[in-house]
């Protein structure tokens, strides 16, 4: 009869985790408008903006069955281990250890051993408008990292990486949120794995698995590897409950075009701007891209914002920005407090398509070098060091400044970690 190990990871691998709720009166969403003054982007800018209320946070769907384990092993999730250990086991088991489950009397235990793979497996369906995976772990490791390995797939995909080693122990139930909104309605099939090797304890703990909303933002701020725990993020916005933020008002309307799968930010009055993120966590170095196209004849601004940080009726980041009526683009950078930094200003580039037609818009930041990149063509290079680091949200954007109203499209929207 086999039996399990275990190494409990003291305090040098402490990670934390702060969790900011998006209530109104506590966090500005991933949206931010402003209408009236001269506020352009062809001058200095003066923000006076409003943001529409945001949705309630922590609206919880139960799509995984026996997501909190405290049916016990009822066939609800397939258990493999290679060395035929239960993996669905109760408090008592746990205590033995020194671990208690986060809730209720079970979890699951991963790992433990020499040589293992373990995972439990269940086929469920991504609930659309809840597509955030949720699930907490307790990662005890006596290993060097980069031998023993936890992993989340979907369809045999994996989507997330969880280092099992002695500096990432977690000394404790920590929150992980996975983004699966490109799986959004779709039945899918959830695996949560570990794999070990000859030498040296590892274990990983696993309970209460469920969707939630984007609503939710959570901001890891130190031992953590973003590029395993990013695997990207892609909307064609073909489903309409993938996430985006949607409203109308007096001078603005965001949201799906269906019979288009675009999204669409329609501007009413001059002088106006919109930007929507989805509640991205982004790594410290990263890619974002999108089509962008303007739908009517009215000259406009469409872009990519990114590198955004949200305080309270403000943010700070870059707004890239293109104009596709006199082929001209243009670079800024926000601060907090609602003065701007121009980078590039208004620069004109043959490769930007006029009119109606798709421009393809990139941004690549890898440290403090920003590039950009349109229709796949390298128009610029910026070395800027502000708001670098983990954590930061992407968007779109769009203005007016001569005529109005003017409705622009985005297509495609991806982000990726780049090393």
């Amino acid at each position: 009869m086999n039996t399990q190990r275990f190494v409990l990871g003291l305090g040098l691998g402490l990670a934390l985790t702060l969790v900011l709720l998006g209530a109104v009166n506590t966090l500005t969403g991933p949206v931010y408008a402003q209408t009236g003054g001269s506020d352009t982007p062809k001058e200095k800018v003066a923000i006076d903006g409003s943001h529409p209320p945001l949705p309630s946070p922590g609206v919880r769907a139960a799509n995984a069955a026996n997501g909190d384990f405290e049916n016990g092993p009822d066939g609800s999730w397939v258990e493999y281990s290679a060395q035929g250990w239960p993996l669905v086991v109760s408090s008592t088991t746990l205590s033995a250890i020194g671990v208690t489950p986060h809730s209720g009397n079970w979890a699951v235990w991963l790992g433990g051993g020499d040589n293992e793979v373990a995972y439990i497996s269940q086929t469920l369906t991504v609930p659309a408008g809840q597509s955030m995976l949720s699930f907490w772990k307790w990662i005890s490791s006596g290993d060097l990292c980069g031998y023993d390995f936890g992993s989340v797939r979907i369809n045999n995909t994996t989507v997330a990486n969880l280092d099992l080693c002695d500096s990432a122990n977690t000394s404790g139930w920590e929150k992980s949120t996975i983004n699966l909104s490109a799986y959004a309605g779709q039945s899918v099939q959830l695996q949560i794995r570990a794999e070990t090797d000859g030498s040296l304890n590892s274990n990983l703990f696993i309970d209460d698995v469920t969707f939630e909303s984007a609503s939710y933002t959570y901001l890891p701020l130190i031992n953590k590897n973003f590029c395993s725990e990013f695997p990207g993020y892609f909307d064609d916005f073909s489903d309409p409950d993938s996430g985006w933020y949607t409203g109308d008002d007096v001078d603005h309307t965001w949201g799906y075009v269906v019979e288009n799968e675009e999204y669409q930010i329609l501007l009413k009055n001059l002088d106006t701007r919109l930007l929507v993120t989805p509640d991205l966590v982004l790594p410290a170095n990263y890619r974002v891209e999108v089509d962008t196209r303007q739908a009517t004849s009215n000259p406009g601004d469409n872009g990519l914002v990114f590198g955004i940080r949200w305080g309270t009726d403000t943010y700070e980041g870059y707004t890239l920005l293109v104009n596709p009526d006199d082929q001209t683009y243009w670079l800024n950078k926000r601060w907090m407090d609602g003065s701007d930094t121009v980078l590039r200003n208004w620069l004109y580039s043959p490769t930007i398509q006029r009119g109606s037609n798709i421009n393809h818009l990139r941004v690549d930041r890898v440290g403090s070098t920003i590039r950009l990149y349109i229709n796949g063509t390298l128009v610029t290079t910026v070395t800027d060091g502000s708001f670098t680091g983990g954590g930061r949200d992407a968007g779109v954007v769009a203005y007016t400044y001569q005529v109005a109203p003017i409705d622009m499209r985005f297509d495609n929207f991806q982000a990726s970690c780049t090393p």
